[in-house]
């Protein structure tokens, strides 16, 4: 099974209109450098292993949030685990033990 979502990232004073049709999003906030500021510079292609089967797409996309930006997901079933590959631009903290070699970030 395939999923492309897209993030959303909550920004204090922020208005999101999504136009589903055009499948345009407009963002109005006062802190415009929200993404440069708190994420990486650049998407990372990961995986992630041994999610349980019975947990459904939007709690695997909910947890890996906490990690970083999603910007693509991609959800395959192993038998009683899914493993996961996904877009992402993590977090400047995730980041810096990602580069340190802590791959067990979860």
């Amino acid at each position: 099974m395939k999923i492309n979502l897209i993030s959303q990232v909550v920004r204090p004073n922020a208005t999101i209109v999504i136009d589903i049709r055009n499948k345009k999003r407009e963002e109005t906030t006062s802190d415009d450098d929200y993404l440069e500021k708190h994420f990486a510079e650049q998407s990372r292609d990961l995986k992630f292993y041994d999610f349980p089967a019975y947990w459904k797409d939007n709690e695997i996309y909910e947890t890996l949030k906490q990690v970083g930006y999603v910007e693509k997901l991609e959800v395959r079933w192993n038998y009683k685990y899914r493993t996961v590959r996904a877009k992402i631009r993590l977090t400047k903290t995730m980041e810096d033990l990602y580069l340190k070699g802590r791959s067990n970030i979860l």
